[in-house]
């Protein structure tokens, strides 16, 4: 019993904000995208803090929070693309090295280590098993890349 994880009740406005956030894809996201849910920061930051502590949601960065879906069971570790989660991270950013050599089809080996360049220094971090490995680099090292939508 000691690796379950209770999940505690849902207000009605909980359950309406959080059901409103992943009907519109957004598993992941952050403050502000809360905030125009809730009407204010103030209130955002307090339905985000009570959702964490009820297991609703896990606070993966910082002002960004992952919704731990129903559908993971009694102890909830299953998570978004994790490509999907590093865009929610920073806001310059690129994947690359490694990743995309088997995003490209040039390996078939699937890498748990995400590999993403960014303008900003931040420390390396594991959500669910997955490691974000942060690639400081100057602004103008950021050329020549392709956008791709992440569904």
């Amino acid at each position: 019993m000691d690796d379950i994880t209770i999940r505690l009740g849902l207000g009605s406005f909980e359950a309406k904000v959080i059901s409103d956030l992943v009907s519109e894809g957004k598993t992941v996201f952050s403050i502000s995208e809360l905030a125009e849910k809730s009407g204010s920061r103030a209130k955002a930051r307090e339905i985000a803090s009570k959702l964490t502590r009820k297991k609703w949601l896990e606070r993966i960065g910082k002002g960004v929070y992952l919704v731990l879906e129903l559908g993971a069971g009694s102890k909830p570790e299953w998570t978004a693309d994790s490509y999907y989660i590093a865009s929610k991270l920073v806001d310059q950013y690129y994947i690359g090295y490694y990743n995309m050599l088997n995003d490209y089809g040039w390996t078939e080996q699937i890498s748990m280590t995400v590999s993403v360049a960014t303008s900003k220094k931040l420390k390396s971090r594991e959500i669910h098993g997955v490691r974000y490995n942060f690639i400081a680099l100057a602004r103008n090292k950021f050329f020549g890349t392709n956008k791709k939508f992440i569904s």
